[in-house]
């Protein structure tokens, strides 16, 4: 079920609710006026008749956001509830009590699958700068000892200062507080989870790791999705596997053993498609970032995910994802570095054009 026409109801005495700015499978969201300070906000609405997992991931999203305030990166929530509302059946005439839990969290100026959609408009310091975004909220998702598990450019919101814009990680509805059980078995994870568009390939041949070490390297991948995504405009799973339903059905009717011995012998024919994945990002990056970007990708895309790169060797250690962000400030300095001898070298040539032409 879909969100009613919730347009001008108050929630919690404080917000009206404005008009929907976007929309998933289990949520909404609306814009929305703090009748108190006056400020615009987002509120995200779960849709009523929403499953009880699905009730139970929106009041997860809810607590890890409110464990991360106030992480710059990480999109900030200001308040929590339900809302009774009555509705009148179109039908019957019959009255209809429905609950409605919302989140209401500062409202963004878009997100950033929005601006890939025009990505030769993007330039390379801006894409950079916006990555670095995603990675930060991440490091410090990780110090707080929560995993996102959704990394993907739907879920960085972009919220504009001046001439640039700040990426913010969002939904955290598929997350997890790393110091508590975990609420799912690894069995639960054997139909897929999340969009199998940016799934990891082990998740894909249904073996998730339920220990920290195997969802950190999960997360790894999803933020060199990131990266690719930035580069290419699309994720490097549909790149590399484009049939990513049919793995799943395949796969999810094995026992353990057999999934493990099938990936195993799919191994090469992975590393062959995500060879060309590699390629066709390389011929996306400027060329005087492509070695060290490449090389950043592959660490943290690698097929096998025991080869994935973690400094340290530690799932959540004490520098959490620090390395990643110092990845990305070489590639920032080298670009900017490049950029400055290619303005200054464009600049002799003019000069030298401009004094042939006086002589």
């Amino acid at each position: 079920m879909t969100s009613p026409n919730l347009v001008g109801m108050k929630f919690a005495s404080r917000y009206t609710v404005g008009p929907r700015v976007a929309g998933g499978h289990f949520s909404d969201v609306f814009e929305a006026t703090d009748e108190d300070t006056g400020d615009l906000m987002a509120i995200k609405v779960l849709h009523p008749g929403a499953t009880p997992d699905a009730i139970k991931e929106f009041e997860i999203e809810g607590q890890l956001l409110n464990r991360l305030v106030p992480a710059s990166n990480v999109v900030n929530i200001h308040d929590t509830g339900q809302h009774l509302e009555s509705v009148t059946m179109k039908t019957t005439g019959a009255s209809l009590d429905l609950v409605i839990r919302f989140h209401v969290l500062e409202l963004a100026d878009a997100c950033l699958t929005e601006l890939l959609i025009d990505l030769p408009a993007l330039s390379w310091p801006d894409r950079l700068d916006l990555y670095r975004g995603v990675v930060k909220g991440a490091h410090q998702t990780h110090l707080g000892h929560v995993l996102n598990r959704d990394y993907k450019s739907e879920n960085v919101l972009l919220f504009s200062h001046g001439k640039t814009a700040e990426a913010k990680v969002s939904d955290y509805g598929r997350g997890r507080l790393m110091t508590a059980p975990a609420r799912l078995s690894t069995d639960d994870y054997i139909s897929g989870r999340g969009d199998r568009r940016f799934a990891p390939p082990e998740l894909l041949f249904c073996l998730a790791d339920p220990t920290p070490q195997g969802w950190l390297r999960a997360e790894l991948y999803l933020l060199g999705s990131v990266l690719y995504e930035v580069a290419t405009g699309v994720g490097i799973t549909s790149t590399a596997i484009p049939n990513t339903l049919a793995l799943i059905q395949q796969f999810s009717g094995m026992g353990p053993g057999k999934r493990d011995l099938a990936f195993l012998r799919a191994l090469p024919v992975l590393r062959a498609r995500y060879e060309l994945a590699f390629l066709i990002f390389e011929a996306s990056v400027p060329s005087s970032i492509r070695a060290e970007a490449d090389r950043l990708l592959r660490g943290l895309c690698d097929p096998e995910p025991t080869r994935r790169a973690i400094a340290g060797g530690s799932a959540m250690q004490q520098d959490g994802l620090q390395w990643i962000l110092n990845r990305v400030d070489i590639l920032r300095l080298t670009l900017s570095h490049a950029n400055k001898q290619a303005a200054a070298l464009a600049a002799k040539k003019l000069q030298r054009r401009e004094r042939k032409e006086q002589q």
